[in-house]
Parts: structure tokens; C-alpha cells; sequence
């Protein structure tokens, strides 16, 4: 089975549209850390983050949470806005990793979803910073689209200080 994490960096403070180089907020941080708890109970075997600081923030952070990969690399497609290589990108993963996380920025990740969901299901209108949306299918990677199905939508609701 493949499993497939979609993550949506934690809050920047800067809106829909950070900078590459803005930082975490506080509450930014702390919900990094929080979503690392909710990671340590997954065995990644491949984790792409988007290049930019707030991505790599975020991945640092959910490490000191729990988090771990048994590889992770930086990917200058999970930085794109529009998202348009992503699906291609999920298409063309090595068939060895049964577990794949991608830390990127929306609305790239919910076209991801739209592209690979099994059609007529439920989904959301985009991910919220610091959330999962968590997709398995029985295949193999070149031939999850249309035929993912929904695991978990899960918000990482930021810890008080």
C-alpha cells in the first residue's frame, strides 16, 4: 500500500502568499512541533519539502516533535503556487517508498488531492497552515490518480505557550 501525506507548512504570519525566506511565527513554531507528534506515528521513507524557509522551519520543528524520515529532500516544486508538477512529481515516486510526505504550500497541495482522489469524494476547499490531508492507495505511485482514497484530514490546532 502507498501512503501519501500532504502537509501545508505552519503559519508565517505573512497571509496566503509568504515570501520564500519568511520565518515561522511563534504560534507558527509551536504548531510545527505539535504536527511533528502527529508524524512520529508514521514511518516516512521519503520526505519532500519545499525549498523555502518556512517549509524547512516547519520540518525542523516536527522533528524536535517526533517526526523522522528515513530520507528527506528539498523540492523546488512543492514552492510553486500553482501546483502544476506536483501530480506528476506523486506519479513518478520511487515505487520502494510505501510512505511519502510532501511539506509544501497551498493551493499546490489541493490540486494534488483533486488530482489523485477517487472521483465523488469529500474533500476540502484548501488546507489550513499546519495541516494533513493523508491519501492511500493499493496500487502503485504511476497509477494513483483517480484512485486515492482518504485516509485522515487532520488540523493541528496550535498549542497555547
Amino acid at each position: 500500500m502507498k501512503r501519501l501525506i500532504l502537509m501545508h507548512h505552519a503559519a508565517t504570519g505573512l497571509g496566503y502568499n509568504p515570501a520564500p525566506h519568511s520565518p515561522l511565527t511563534p504560534a507558527g513554531t509551536r504548531t510545527a512541533t505539535a504536527a511533528g507528534q502527529f508524524l512520529a506515528g508514521y514511518a516516512i521513507d521519503l520526505a519532500l519539502v519545499a525549498p523555502t524557509t518556512y517549509a524547512i522551519q516547519t520540518w525542523e520543528l516536527a522533528c524536535l516533535g517526533g517526526a523522522r524520515a528515513a530520507r528527506v529532500e528539498l523540492t523546488h516544486w512543492l514552492a510553486d503556487t500553482l501546483g502544476h508538477q506536483l501530480t506528476p512529481l506523486v506519479l513518478g515516486l520511487p515505487e520502494e517508498a510505501s510512505t511519502v510526505l510532501l511539506l509544501g504550500r497551498e493551493p499546490a497541495l489541493t490540486k494534488v488531492v483533486f488530482g489523485l482522489l477517487k472521483p465523488l469524494q469529500s474533500v476540502f476547499e484548501d488546507l489550513p497552515n499546519g495541516s494533513f490531508f493523508i491519501m492511500t492507495h493499493e496500487g502503485q505511485w504511476y497509477n494513483m490518480a483517480g484512485a486515492a482514497k482518504t485516509e485522515l484530514y487532520k488540523y493541528i490546532k496550535t498549542p497555547r505557550k
